[in-house]
């Protein structure tokens, strides 16, 4: 079952004070999951847009706005994202990862050039608008650890999905190595450059060395193969959920063209929604704030109570743990959105920022 239809069925047997929402949920779990994975695509989109820009003023001279560059990477992402088959995206992903290790290991190396960077000067505890840094941390962590989008689909995709949620399954080997790789590479970077680090951390590296410059390119790469299947997931909801239950004559005879031109939207969806917030770390956080802390935190919550509601095994101690999660997913989405929101706006007023202005001339 996909995470839409559990939530319907869960509430439709769950407690009357949640019986509510088990109309509204589906379109409520798949706005949510459907957000969450076109703000990864922007992400992905954004940075490979921000490493050309940066990769061609140094290289070649190449002073063109980030938007521009956005424009042009639209059109690289548009015919990859019309690959079909989810197990024809493994091989690109698997060489995805491969540039990942391989430039993680660079990345290090920079660090770690001048010997262990000094603990000196450095700021861990935010005494400047408090609220706000933490609202930013949180979208940022909530961005990087969150992946049920990316579970859905990819479980049911699998040959053998009971491989997927074993205790040293795909899943938790996976999320280990993604949050240990996150963990590390956000402290010992930080470590290195302070205030001074950036929306990505391979933009602080020197930008006249040759070695950052395929390290640019090769992240860059990495995520130009991962769109595809990053944007697989709102692709499916649309496809299956909405676009095939519709009574269109024209859909019926032309379902081929119309899966094509769907392919094509979402990616050129990201390219507009790039544009209109061109700071990386920024919008980052919004998608991490928006949708995560609701598909992670508050429906899993509502989840647990109505199952465990209609087993007959909901006990006081886990009633209060799911009402304490669910009020912090919602009060966290809008306290983390609103700031989220607020910083893009103060951003957009300001004349300089990593991502819209690498040039100096």
């Amino acid at each position: 079952m996909e995470y839409a239809d559990v939530m319907k069925a869960a509430l439709k047997d769950g407690p009357d004070c949640f019986k509510w929402l088990t109309k509204p949920s589906p379109y409520l779990v798949d706005f949510f999951v459907s957000a969450y994975q076109v703000g990864i695509c922007c992400c992905a989109l954004e940075f490979i847009a921000g490493s050309c820009k940066q990769f061609a003023e140094y290289r070649f001279g190449i002073c063109w706005d980030i938007r521009s560059w956005m424009l042009i990477t639209g059109l690289l992402v548009t015919p990859i994202n019309q690959i079909r088959n989810l197990h024809l995206l493994s091989p690109l992903s698997v060489v995805g990862d491969g540039l990942i290790v391989g430039g993680l290991a660079i990345v290090y190396y920079f660090i770690f050039q001048e010997g262990v960077p000094s603990f000196e000067d450095r700021v861990w505890l935010l005494t400047d608008s408090p609220l706000k840094g933490f609202a930013l941390f949180f979208g940022t962590v909530m961005y990087s650890v969150q992946t049920i989008g990316v579970i859905v689909a990819l479980e049911n995709n699998m040959k053998t999905p009971s491989d997927y949620r074993k205790p040293f399954g795909v899943f938790n080997l996976g999320m280990v190595i993604v949050a240990g790789a996150d963990i590390l590479i956000g402290f010992w970077g930080y470590a290195k450059w302070g205030d001074k680090t950036q929306s990505s951390i391979t933009w602080n590296l020197p930008a006249s060395s040759v070695l950052t410059q395929w390290l640019q390119l090769m992240f860059a790469l990495q995520c130009l193969l991962s769109y595809p299947l990053q944007s697989f997931v709102p692709y499916e909801i649309l496809w299956k959920n909405y676009l095939t239950r519709l009574n269109w004559k024209s859909f019926e005879q032309h379902e081929e063209i119309w899966s094509t031109i769907l392919r094509a939207v979402i990616p050129w969806s990201t390219v507009l929604l790039s544009i209109s917030i061109p700071f990386l770390d920024l919008l980052i956080s919004f998608t991490g704030a928006l949708c995560l802390p609701a598909v992670g935190i508050t429906f899993p919550g509502i989840l647990e109570i109505c199952v465990f509601y209609d087993q007959k095994k909901l006990t006081p101690l886990n009633l209060a743990k799911n009402i304490f999660l669910i009020l912090f997913g919602v009060l966290s989405t809008f306290i983390s959105t609103y700031v989220c929101i607020l910083s893009i706006v103060n951003q957009h007023g300001s004349s300089k920022h990593e991502t819209s202005s690498f040039c100096t001339t």
